[in-house]
């Protein structure tokens, strides 16, 4: 019997669990916090997981809500359906066998080994584990290229079968065929009982075994019968129960008539390993059958939102499909949430096909964003490209991609513009997230006590909300989002504040930033914070595999200098004031004291060009689902304000042929230079975008310009020109 169909319920059938609320008209993320209404220890909490998404029925929390709209409105949350635009079926009721599974918590340690003891495509990817050394939280890294790999239905001569062929070769052995790929060690930590149970669960309800199962008649034919299975791209709509026999692909003798493009055709022998497109909607079901047991399609290219507006975007993005699937809705079971670290990859396989479709895009359109720029030439000379044959051939990477190189450079160069304006920030503040935060706590034991690693989208949510307030009135901050070894996010953020409130001697540094042990008699609360949160170590002698140690030295220079009193060195460097108190902290048996006191420290990257930017970002990049869930959210990854704006008077438009003077800007921004690269030119890169900059003030004399039937000549010096001839160096 096929699973109940679930109940699509909305914020106005489940009642009271939709409370009102009111909006204020805001910009997204200045929710401003007195500080005069905080006590000197107060913890601000964002409250309970209880509003409900009037359109999908999922749980938000109030601080999530868009602050855009009207007194007194219902708050609404978009991230999850785009407002009702996105409309999918809700997860199914898994087979009882598989959701009492999920709740074995000796089952859920090993859930990847199991659910890759039954994919039917092999997973492509550097797994980084050396993170994983039993010392802290699981987190699942990849880095590089992730791809799923299919191969034959029949294994070759004299090999064992792999993957979908355990499903139609050798059944009588099937589970020893299964457990034979897993080493010694994880013997002892798979049972052969729950193996054949999996097997006799997704025989009887996963249409993708099903399909290839009933190839088990032909394999057993003459050889001379080459057929092959065909698994279709192009869907029909989505229903609110399993796939039906043959909707999802067919075994075929010859050339199909529904062919697509991107079908997967699985021949029965012989052929090498075929990657599976990231658009076709087999893609996850055929890695995460545990997650996926019935079969159950998910993304491809027919999806469509409901009801949008004409001359809007009608397609559902893959974007919005995965971040539709990760959210805890009201009534409604999902054995994807309770994945565990079966969930963690799949996060990381989600996101990789939201980035993949991005650079795909890139690659297929080159010449729009090599366009972009004046300075393409000088660029290409710049980073080595000096024969002309190879500078139509660089995959160039463009700003607007998010979290490439010159999205970062970008971003860099606006961090200078508002140093420009205001002068250097007062304060770097680096803020951690913590996983025993109240919020992501109650949420967890609402949701069945799951562990904090294995809902990194929950921990992305609460963060996002922690990073978007600030203490005080600022004239500009900035901030970006990074993420550590272990996956957790953090944030370094600058703050501008009024002259008034600056800092301007040491004593200033005291008030408001402390390198010491706060006395645990008179500041009990905030002793056992520092003492939990901001000290480090152990480590050196006392502790000499700590991960910070290289070469028998404390990598983050711990422990630091005694100092009676704050003070600044030569070159501008604070030195913290850390007095030899008798107040102590107690690590793992340790005594530390205030040379140990973390203040928080940042790491750089470095980044080396190569022609193929797009496949250098692909292959230097780590994903983890920590990343992936704030990715997935589209949270953003920088921020600043106020905005910072390149100086482009006009731009091209392509349907008139001509330029057109931009628009003058309605909100208040600060204005900068495209960048031009140093060693463009020697010079004169810098020297003509000067040039450029007088002809709109109208800073050039009447030799230089010439009206000639309303039509504008301006004549370019000679030294800024590539080849000057035949008189024709102006530009119109």
């Amino acid at each position: 019997m096929g699973p109940k169909r679930k109940f699509d319920s909305t914020a106005s059938e489940v009642g009271q669990s939709s409370r009102r609320g009111t909006t204020r008209r805001l910009p997204n993320r200045a929710r401003i916090i007195p500080v005069d209404t905080l006590s000197p220890y107060t913890y601000f909490d964002d409250g309970d997981y209880e509003y409900i998404c009037e359109h999908c029925a999922v749980f938000f929390w109030f601080a999530e809500r868009l602050v855009r709209g009207p007194l007194h409105a219902r708050p609404r949350y978009t991230h999850c359906c785009k407002n009702g635009s996105v409309r999918l079926p809700l997860p199914l009721d898994p087979p009882p066998a598989i959701r009492a599974l999920f709740e074995d918590s000796n089952f859920m340690e090993n859930v990847r080994a199991y659910n890759n003891m039954f994919s039917m495509t092999s997973f492509g990817a550097r797994v980084d584990d050396a993170i994983n050394d039993g010392h802290g939280p699981y987190v699942f890294k990849v880095s590089g290229q992730v791809s799923h790999w299919i191969g034959s239905i029949c294994p070759p001569d004299n090999e064992h079968p792999r993957f979908l062929q355990l499903y139609i070769y050798d059944t009588e052995n099937e589970v020893p065929n299964r457990m034979r790929f897993f080493s010694s060690s994880d013997h002892r930590n798979i049972s052969p009982s729950v193996a054949r149970s999996l097997c006799d669960t997704l025989r009887s309800c996963n249409e993708l075994a099903r399909l290839f199962t009933a190839a088990i008649d032909l394999c057993q034919t003459s050889d001379t019968c080459d057929f092959s299975v065909r698994l279709y791209n192009n869907l029909g709509d989505r229903r609110y129960e399993p796939p039906a026999s043959g909707t999802l692909g067919g075994i075929v003798y010859a050339d199909d008539p529904n062919a697509c493009n991107y079908d997967v055709v699985v021949r029965k022998k012989g052929g090498q390993p075929q990657r599976v497109s990231k658009l076709h909607p087999s893609y996850i079901p055929l890695q995460y059958p545990l997650l996926f047991p019935f079969g159950e399609p998910g993304w491809s290219t027919s999806l469509k939102l409901h009801s949008v507006s004409e001359g809007r975007r009608h397609s559902l993005t893959v974007n919005m499909y995965y971040s539709y699937q990760i959210h805890d809705r009201h009534n409604v079971y999902s054995l994807l949430l309770k994945g565990g670290r079966l969930f963690q990859q799949y996060l990381v396989d989600a996101y990789t096909c939201i980035e993949q479709s991005r650079l795909d895009f890139v690659n297929a359109n080159q010449n729009i964003f090599r366009s972009e720029f004046v300075a393409g030439l000088y660029d290409a000379l710049a980073k080595g490209d000096n024969n002309a044959h190879d500078i139509g051939k660089r995959v160039f990477l463009p700003s607007s991609f998010t979290g490439g190189p010159r999205y970062m450079y970008k971003h860099y160069q606006d961090a200078l513009a508002i140093c420009r304006v205001f002068g250097n920030p007062q304060y770097f503040i680096t803020f951690t997230c913590n996983v025993k935060w109240p919020e992501i706590s109650r949420h967890l034991d609402k949701v069945g006590g799951a562990q904090a690693q294995n809902r990194p989208d929950i921990i992305s949510r609460v963060f996002h909300m922690r990073s978007a307030k600030t203490f005080g009135e600022i004239t500009a901050d900035l901030y970006t989002i990074e993420f550590q070894k272990r996956g957790l996010p953090h944030c370094h953020t600058l703050i501008w504040v009024k002259p008034a409130d600056r800092i301007s001697d040491a004593e200033d540094v005291d008030k408001f930033i402390s390198a010491e042990i706060p006395d645990p008699s008179t500041d009990p609360l905030l002793y056992k914070i520092v003492t939990d949160l901001m000290v480090h170590g152990p480590c050196g002698l006392a502790r000499p595999s700590s991960p910070c140690m290289r070469d028998s030295r404390c990598s983050k220079s711990f422990p630091k200098m005694f100092e009676c009193s704050t003070r600044f060195d030569k070159e501008g460097y604070v030195h913290y004031r850390r007095r030899d108190s008798p107040h102590r902290a107690i690590k793992n048996g340790i005594q530390l004291d205030n040379r140990l006191h973390d203040t928080g420290n940042a790491d750089s990257d470095a980044l080396n060009p190569t022609v193929n930017e797009v496949q250098n970002f692909v292959d230097g990049r780590y994903i983890c689902p920590h990343e992936a869930s704030w990715r997935i959210l589209n949270f953003p990854i920088h921020e600043r304000t106020p905005a910072v704006e390149w100086l482009e008077k006009y731009w091209w438009c392509k349907k008139a042929i001509t330029w057109i003077r931009r628009a003058r800007l309605q909100n208040p921004a600060i204005g900068r230079l495209a960048y031009v690269h140093p060693t463009s030119g020697e010079g004169d890169a810098s020297e003509f975008a000067s040039w450029l900059l007088q002809i709109g003030d109208g800073l050039l004399g009447d030799p230089d310009i010439n009206d000639i039937h309303n039509a504008r000549l301006i004549k370019i010096p000679e030294q800024y020109l590539i080849e000057a001839a035949d008189n024709r160096n102006s530009i119109h």
